[in-house]
């Protein structure tokens, strides 16, 4: 009973000090592909990714995001798109050296969608993927950013449909826009 009092008054002590909270809707460019360890027969996709974000600003210099996002996402292999499509929620701890500049890290959990796409069968990947975010935000003074993010997936599948090539992860390159209209 003491643990439960306890974490409530740290929650809402965090809560009666933010300063800030930024509801918004971001969209733009996803270049993705599976990370092979060894040679891969697979080339970049270009894709897109949309979703809305929250922002809750503990300082001047430290806010959390989180996002729900819809991610277009996977590879090309001979001119054939593999998909991977997400829901994706990565929550990004950001550190704001100055009033319009962030470095962002977080971690992303996204669960699979559809893998099968055009193609006559699923690839057969894993229902869920985590990664690591590491990123970058350039904020405006009319409530409109830029965001720079790369995300790798730490969740490892061994084949994608008929090709078994070992150690299979995905990874993303973001380039968003966004608004915050609250």
């Amino acid at each position: 009973m003491k643990k439960l009092i306890l974490i409530i008054l740290l929650i809402s002590w965090q809560f009666n000090y933010a300063q800030d909270i930024y509801i918004g809707a971001k969209a733009g460019l996803n270049l993705s592909n599976f990370i092979v360890e060894e040679t891969s027969p697979f080339n970049q996709r270009t894709s897109w990714h949309a979703g809305i974000t929250a922002e809750l600003s503990f300082s001047d210099i430290l806010s959390i995001q989180a996002e729900a996002l819809y991610s277009n996402q996977g590879a090309l292999k001979e001119d054939v798109v593999n998909p991977a499509d997400y829901i994706s929620v990565p929550i990004i701890v950001k550190v704001y050296p100055t009033e319009f500049f962030s470095f962002d890290l977080g971690g992303q959990f996204s669960y699979l969608i559809d893998d099968q796409g055009e193609l006559t069968e699923p690839l057969g990947l894993k229902e869920s993927d985590i990664g690591l975010v590491v990123g970058l935000t350039l904020k405006t003074k009319v409530d409109l950013y830029f965001q720079a993010r790369y995300v790798m997936g730490l969740v490892e599948f061994e084949t994608i449909g008929d090709l078994e090539t070992g150690d299979i992860k995905n990874q993303v390159f973001q380039f968003s826009i966004g608004y915050n209209f609250l």
